[in-house]
């Protein structure tokens, strides 16, 4: 598994990066509370502008690793379904498309068709599908879940968690759903 090394190089950046601007964050959080035990603050509402900006740091760190990790996944699903795809449009005359012009249940059907393979019952399938569903809610939706599309949507309106401790579970999780699917369709 060749791809494994680079895969690994990629997920390692997208870790660090978290990581660097998670420990950015806890340095400013610690300084605010210094700051709140000094009583240097006049009112409530001064502390919680004072922690809005690390907080708001964390939150795009944690949707610029969940996007990466999105983009990368698709990247790997758009590659192997290059080849399903050129057969495809073989078989009816006709090239047109090429696999990024293809949305995901697209690429899935492809690629299932192909390799003769189920993708939503490889390990790490379910995390992928959730980063995907969190990326497209703050792209879309500013966070918030869409009651039609998402059944774990409790109460309207209900944003996507952004956690760092799930964020670097997600980092893991796509790296065990891209090596199963590579030994699924043996890339």
């Amino acid at each position: 598994m060749k791809n494994m090394l680079v895969l690994n190089m990629e997920l390692k950046s997208i870790r660090s990066f978290l990581e660097r601007v998670n420990q950015s964050v806890d340095g400013d959080y610690i300084e605010i509370m210094r700051r709140v035990d000094a009583g240097e603050f006049a009112n409530e509402d001064e502390i919680d502008n004072a922690f809005f900006d690390p907080m708001m740091s964390e939150e795009i760190a944690i949707r610029a690793t969940l996007g990466e990790l999105n983009a990368l996944i698709e990247c790997e699903l758009q590659q192997i379904a290059v080849e399903p795809l050129a057969q495809e449009q073989k078989a009816q005359s006709k090239q047109n498309k090429i696999a990024c012009d293809l949305k995901p249940h697209d690429l899935y059907r492809l690629i299932e068709g192909h390799y003769h393979i189920s993708i939503d019952d490889l390990l790490g399938s379910k995390e992928v599908k959730e980063i995907r569903r969190t990326v497209n809610a703050f792209k879309h939706r500013k966070g918030f879940k869409d009651p039609r599309r998402d059944a774990d949507c409790t109460y309207f309106p209900e944003k996507f968690l952004l956690e760092r401790k799930k964020a670097i579970h997600q980092i893991e999780a796509v790296r065990v759903f891209l090596r199963a699917l590579w030994e699924a369709t043996k890339i």
